[in-house]
C-alpha cells in the first residue's frame, strides 16, 4: 500500500476538528499515515485544542487567512506530503467507514493512470 499524507485546511473549524481528525486516525487500514493540518489563520482556539489532544501532530500556522487553495497548496508543497499520495480532508467531515483510507489507497493501486480519486 502507498504511504499517504491527509492534508486537512482548518479556518475556525473548532466544533468539528478534533472529532474529524481523531475519526480519520481510527481505523485508516494503512501503517504509512501523515497528517498535517494547515491553519488558515483561525481566531476560534481549534488549532491548539488540536494540539493539546495531539501533540505530535503536524499543525502549520499561515499568519494571515489566504483562503483554502492556499492552505492546501501549502500543505501540499510540504516535505511531509513529498513522494506520497495526498488525500484532502474537510475538518467537517467525520469518517465512519472502517479502512476508509486502505480503500482509497486500493483504488489508487489499481489505477495508477487516474490522477484525482474522491470518495462520497
Amino acid at each position: 500500500m502507498p504511504a499517504v499524507t491527509l492534508v486537512i485546511p482548518v479556518h475556525n473549524d473548532a466544533p468539528t476538528l478534533l472529532a474529524c481528525v481523531r475519526a480519520a486516525l481510527l481505523d485508516p487500514g494503512l501503517d504509512d499515515v501523515n497528517v498535517l493540518v494547515v491553519d488558515d489563520a483561525s481566531t476560534d482556539g481549534g488549532p491548539a485544542a488540536l494540539r493539546a489532544a495531539f501533540p505530535a501532530l503536524t499543525i502549520l500556522h499561515l499568519p494571515t487567512r489566504g483562503g483554502v487553495a492556499r492552505a492546501l497548496n501549502t500543505g501540499f508543497a510540504h516535505p511531509l506530503a513529498a513522494g506520497r499520495d495526498v488525500v484532502r480532508l474537510h475538518a467537517d467531515v467525520i469518517v465512519e467507514t472502517p479502512r476508509w483510507l486502505a480503500q482509497l489507497a486500493e483504488i489508487t493501486t489499481s489505477r495508477p493512470a487516474a490522477g484525482v480519486i474522491g470518495a462520497r
